[in-house]
C-alpha cells in the first residue's frame, strides 16, 4: 500500500456529497448519484472546473456582483439576471450556443438530450443513464468556453460572442483529442525497437472510439465531422 493509496482512501472516507436540494427545487429531481460518477476522457483538470463548480453551485456569475457594472445576462437580446441556472436555460444562449453544441454532438455520435437545458447541468440522459466519457468531455469543454465568453463580456462591457464560444469549444475538443491520440503514437514509437519478445503494440481496446481511431502502431484519424467543424470554426473566429 502506497502513500498515494492511503491518502486517496482517507479523502474518500471524508467526502460528503453536496446538498442538491436547491437544484432539485429549481430544475426538478435528478439522479445526482450518477452525476457524481461521471468521468471524462481527453479533458484536463482545468477543463473540468466550470461544470463541476456549476453542479456544486459554487460558480461565480454576474448576479452576485464583482463582474463588471451589469448583473444582467450578457447574451444579445436578454435582460434577465445572470445566474448559474440561467446559463443553461437562457433562450438566447440555448439558440446561439447549446443548440449548435447539441447538433455537433449528435453528428459525432455522442450522447445528449434534445432541447433539454436540464441535461447540460446534470449530464443525465432521458433514460436515466449518465453520459459516457467522451460525451462528458464535450460538455466540460462547452461549459468552459461559455463561461469564458460570459466573463469576458462582463469585464469588457460587451455582449457575449456565442459564435466565438462555440468555436472555442470545437478548438478545445480538437486539441485535446489530438493530444490524447498523439500520446499513444509517441508511446509506440519509444518502444518499437525493443526486442520482439518485449516490444508491444496498442491493444485493440484502446484503438477505436467515437471521436478518433488508430491502428496498432498509433497512427490515428480524428472523426471527419470534428475535423470539418474545426476548420469551419477557425474561419468564423
Amino acid at each position: 500500500i502506497t502513500v498515494k493509496m492511503l491518502t486517496k482512501s482517507k479523502s474518500l472516507a471524508k467526502f460528503k456529497p453536496p446538498d442538491t436540494s436547491v437544484w432539485t427545487r429549481k430544475i426538478g429531481a435528478s439522479n445526482w448519484a450518477r452525476t457524481w460518477r461521471i468521468r471524462a476522457m481527453y479533458a484536463t483538470p482545468r477543463d473540468q472546473v466550470v461544470w463541476l463548480k456549476l453542479q456544486h453551485r459554487t460558480l461565480w456569475t454576474a448576479h452576485t456582483g464583482g463582474m463588471g457594472s451589469s448583473t444582467q445576462c450578457a447574451a444579445h437580446g436578454c435582460s434577465q439576471q445572470e445566474n448559474q441556472q440561467h446559463l443553461a436555460y437562457c433562450p438566447f444562449i440555448r439558440h446561439g450556443f447549446w443548440k449548435p453544441v447539441q447538433e455537433l454532438m449528435s453528428r459525432l455520435g455522442l450522447s445528449c438530450n434534445r432541447d433539454d437545458p436540464k441535461f447540460w447541468i446534470t449530464g443525465i440522459l432521458q433514460g436515466g443513464r449518465a453520459v459516457d466519457k467522451e460525451s462528458a468531455a464535450f460538455i466540460f469543454w462547452a461549459w468552459r468556453a461559455l463561461y469564458a465568453a460570459s466573463v469576458h463580456a462582463h469585464l469588457n462591457d460587451k455582449r457575449m460572442n456565442l459564435k466565438q464560444a462555440f468555436a472555442y469549444t470545437v478548438s478545445l475538443a480538437h486539441t485535446r483529442i489530438r493530444a490524447h491520440a498523439r500520446s499513444w503514437r509517441v508511446w509506440y514509437l519509444k518502444q518499437r525497437f525493443i526486442t520482439p519478445t518485449r516490444s508491444k503494440i496498442i491493444a485493440r481496446a484502446y484503438r477505436n472510439y467515437k471521436l478518433y481511431h488508430c491502428n496498432e502502431e498509433g497512427v490515428y484519424h480524428l472523426h471527419p465531422e470534428l475535423a470539418r467543424a474545426h476548420k469551419s470554426a477557425l474561419q468564423n473566429q
